[in-house]
């Protein structure tokens, strides 16, 4: 089946609005913002199927406009279903100048036999903020399918006025890698990455943060690495997507403190 979602949100009087939303089965989109005062706009994608079945296409646009503010969150967590051709996943982004976009989705539960393959274009103008996070897990962990998957295939490119500035392949294969093995994910079962652009952060400050936040941080992993122009990338290797999520929510409210000039750390 082949799915469409395709939002824009636009600016009205400093108030983020939904100017576009369009979308066939089985997703739907709902606004969830209570005040209406509020200068950003966070919207819910929320999705009917339990998740991704064989042959399953879905294409998804979003469109932030020039200093609109846009929170797009998820309903639950993406199972992707035993396959045999497999489900594939296109996200076009457009962040406008002056725009923002937090997209931290759940995790995404690749279960036995799960084929993936998922692309993600993001295009960012002047000034554009951007949070945006993935986490993957080894699939039904507690029911003993432990990276029993076939194929799960995800990349994210960043392009900051059309030059690339960041490129994330992930690929994972595990009959064709060990991947608890040396050099792969060895103790760890789940993994997480966040992607922060903003040329107003002192990107840098923000990496000693991140490093003095997680250091103590007990059965997870964590990497911080600067991107080109203005982009710092957060990687995290844990054991349960709960977990990740928990630390990706501290990174960005860590993110969003140093916005507004608080240091949440002291």
């Amino acid at each position: 089946m082949t799915c469409t979602l395709h939002i824009t949100a636009a600016l009205r009087a400093g108030i983020t609005y939904l100017r576009h939303s369009y979308c066939t089965r089985p997703f739907k989109v709902a606004n969830i913002r209570e005040d209406r005062a509020a200068l950003q706009l966070p919207l819910v994608i929320m999705s009917a199927s339990p998740g991704m079945l064989d042959g399953d296409v879905y294409h998804w646009k979003i469109e932030v406009e020039a200093g609109a503010h846009l929170l797009l969150q998820t309903q639950s967590y993406q199972r992707l279903f035993t396959m045999q051709q497999g489900a594939h996943q296109r996200i076009d982004v457009e962040v406008a100048s002056g725009a923002a976009l937090h997209y931290l989705p759940h995790p995404t539960v690749p279960q036995a036999a799960a084929v993936f393959e998922g692309h993600t274009h993001i295009h960012l103008q002047e000034n554009a903020h951007l949070l945006w996070s993935e986490i993957i897990t080894c699939g039904r962990k507690l029911n003993g399918e432990v990276f029993a998957f076939t194929r799960f295939h995800s990349t994210t490119e960043v392009r900051w006025k059309n030059k690339l500035v960041l490129r994330e392949n992930t690929w994972l294969e595990p009959q064709r890698w060990s991947l608890p093995g040396m050099g792969q994910l060895e103790t760890y079962t789940h993994q997480a990455s966040l992607f922060c652009f903003d040329e107003q952060l002192d990107m840098n400050a923000l990496a000693d943060a991140l490093h003095e936040m997680f250091a103590m941080e007990e059965r997870i992993a964590t990497g911080v690495s600067r991107t080109a122009h203005h982009g710092l990338m957060l990687r995290f290797l844990g054991q349960g997507g709960e977990q990740l999520q928990t630390m990706i929510a501290r990174a960005a409210a860590l993110v969003a403190g140093m916005r507004e000039g608080v240091n949440i750390l002291k």
